[in-house]
């Protein structure tokens, strides 16, 4: 038993003053009791007495210096609980043996080392005083024999001074009993928190089960269900509650009746697709630490699985793009050969018919590129290229490349400044991003003849480029 140093040095100090309160009390009921009869001063048994007086107020105080500065209290304890036995013992002795009238003070040393240590030492010293009472029984049959222990006669005898005794004792008694009661509230005031304090426990501990997306369940030994939280009922689809039923009826497989660990089931419900519930399993134990049945956590993993599916579909959709991006970049050096061939067979050819079919050449290039580049595009960003260039001639020969395919029916005006615009960035980012614009513009037009307007300005801090045009727009 742990024991709680300062709370029982605050006992032994009540255990002290109640033994120098006591003394004084029994010193003085004895001068009261002869204060008229100077001549009983003199019998032996009160000198005995007034010696064990004398020495319970010393060795009192002696108790009272080391409560001060001894950390060994425990100890301590038991020779306050010795030597009170010890004292009620000699006290019996001199005042008329099993006829004293201090015979209780045996029942109080038990009764303060049980309000003191409890239960051990209530024992210890309830074990002190029997051997006081053994001591006692022995000098009662004359088995020792001292000179100065006496018959029951002299002042003890006298009836005022042996009510003193009973008023004492009974004192004594009634505040022993008045602590008792209070340490007994004070427990039961304890007990009534400690249950309040389970209670709510109880409660939280129901309300996390309750609240818990996740179902679980516990099973006895036979595999009947014994708890399930709300949740459980709604992953299973169950109309009603699931205590009592087996685990097999539930439509819920498991490896082995006995398996621990994590497993997967498929549970087909009426009425809804099939549904992947992902389980584990283990062991519930009992008060004495044996095994008596299993505790079962699940819950439904089928949007988990359809993501799964959905990220295996969006990597091997990355796979395929960045394998198209590789052949992008295989077919884009060949084009530019081509491209260059073409360029120099046109410049020697005098023949405008083959003129005409290199410039078609090229324009079909020309788009292979543009789609090519648009591949590279949504495969991947590309890196940019900040440079300085004239931004005001990039325009005009965007939109020259531009014009020069067939394909779109399409009027286009460009609104150039007289004089060059300085322009840091990308180049090959800005002409892509005004062929894509300039493309949809035209294939919004498919059927009829539109026409596009680009206007290019600058201000003091800002350049600006605004594409209209009067197609049907947007829908």
């Amino acid at each position: 038993m742990k024991v709680d140093l300062l709370s029982l040095r605050e006992k032994l100090k009540f255990l002290i003053a109640a033994r120098c309160l006591m003394v004084t009390l029994l010193l003085g009921s004895a001068l009261i009791v002869n204060i008229n009869n100077v001549d009983s001063f003199d019998h032996p048994s009160y000198r005995g007495l007034s010696f064990v007086i004398i020495s319970t107020y010393a060795v009192t105080m002696i108790f009272a210096v080391l409560l001060s500065r001894t950390k060994r209290l425990v100890a301590l304890t038991y020779f306050n609980f010795a030597f009170d036995a010890l004292t009620a013992t000699i006290l019996v002795l001199l005042t008329g043996r099993f006829d004293s009238p201090f015979t209780y003070l045996f029942v109080i040393v038990a009764m303060i080392g049980g309000v003191i240590l409890e239960r051990r030492g209530g024992v210890a010293a309830a074990l002190m005083g029997s051997v006081g009472v053994a001591t006692v029984l022995l000098f009662e049959q004359k088995l020792w024999t001292v000179s100065w222990v006496l018959p029951t006669t002299g002042f003890h005898s006298s009836p005022y001074f042996q009510a003193a005794i009973l008023v004492l004792a009974t004192s004594g008694v009634g505040i022993l009993s008045g602590i008792l009661t209070s340490r007994l509230r004070l427990a039961a005031v304890d007990l009534a928190e400690s249950r309040r304090g389970m209670a709510a426990l109880k409660t939280l501990h129901e309300r996390i089960v309750n609240s818990l997306s996740s179902g679980l369940m516990t099973l006895d030994a036979a595999g009947e269900v014994t708890y399930a939280n709300p949740a459980s009922i709604e992953i299973l689809r169950q109309n009603s509650d699931l205590v009592g039923m087996n685990f097999e009826d539930l439509g819920l497989c498991r490896p082995s009746p006995d398996f621990i660990g994590r497993w997967e089931c498929d549970l087909s419900s009426e009425g809804e697709a099939l549904r992947v519930l992902g389980l584990s399993a283990a062991p519930l134990h009992g008060p004495n630490g044996t095994v008596v049945g299993d505790i079962i956590m699940f819950q439904d993993l089928s949007s988990i699985r359809n993501v799964e599916r959905q990220l295996a579909q969006r990597d091997r959709l990355v796979t395929v793009g960045r394998f198209a991006a590789s052949i992008a970049h295989e077919i884009r050096n060949p084009l530019a050969s081509i491209s260059g061939a073409v360029e120099m067979l046109s410049a020697v050819q005098a023949n405008e018919e083959d003129t005409a079919l290199s410039n078609i050449v090229l324009t079909e290039i020309t788009r292979l590129n543009t789609l090519v580049q648009a591949i590279l595009s949504y495969a991947g960003p590309r890196n940019m290229v900040r440079q300085r260039f004239n931004l005001t001639d990039w325009v005009r020969d965007t939109a020259l490349l531009f014009g020069n395919d067939d394909h779109y029916d399409i009027d286009h005006d460009l609104l150039l400044p007289s004089h060059a615009i300085i322009f840091v960035g990308d180049p090959d980012g800005i002409r892509q991003v005004l062929l894509n614009v300039w493309q949809n513009a035209a294939q919004a037009c498919i059927g009829e003849r539109c026409r596009i307007q680009t206007r290019v300005s600058q201000t003091q801090d800002m350049t600006h480029i605004v594409i209209s045009d009067d197609g049907p727009g947007i829908s």
